[in-house]
């Protein structure tokens, strides 16, 4: 059951109070007396369904897990951010509907080391400069 605050327009007080959802609006008297009204929520939900997306090839479990696979794609978002290229307005004859997830999940791409392996002669001369990654196991 949520919480609501209700505030005093004459008093200042304040009260919160778990309630139905049905009996938000119901009337609430202050302690002086007078009607409290209903402050507003401070808190914004989201709530997102799993897509499969074409353009990624891949599910899509969160906005989170969409700007990662984005990123790890170095891709970044064009055109309309909340709704993409899609019309999905349900008023629409041609709506196109998100497709349900097909279990394909993105495997994140390996990071690089990118460390420099030298060696290095007695006389301290360099005679190889490689990148640790393409070193081979010997």
């Amino acid at each position: 059951m949520p919480v609501y605050t209700y505030r005093c327009p004459k008093c200042e007080g304040r009260l919160e109070d778990f309630r139905d959802v049905d009996r938000r609006h119901d009337a609430t008297l202050c302690a002086c007396g007078a009607q409290m009204k209903r402050a507003p929520e401070l808190f914004k939900v989201t709530t997102f369904e799993p897509y499969y997306d074409e353009g990624l090839g891949c599910d899509v479990h969160s906005s989170e897990d969409k700007r990662a696979i984005m990123k790890d794609l170095d891709l970044i978002e064009a055109g309309d951010t909340v709704h993409g290229g899609r019309n999905f307005d349900d008023k629409n004859p041609n709506l196109v509907e998100k497709t349900p997830p097909k279990g394909i999940r993105r495997k994140a791409k390996k990071e690089v080391d990118d460390t420099i392996v030298q060696t290095v002669d007695a006389k301290g001369e360099v005679l190889t400069s490689e990148p640790f990654h393409e070193l081979s196991e010997a």
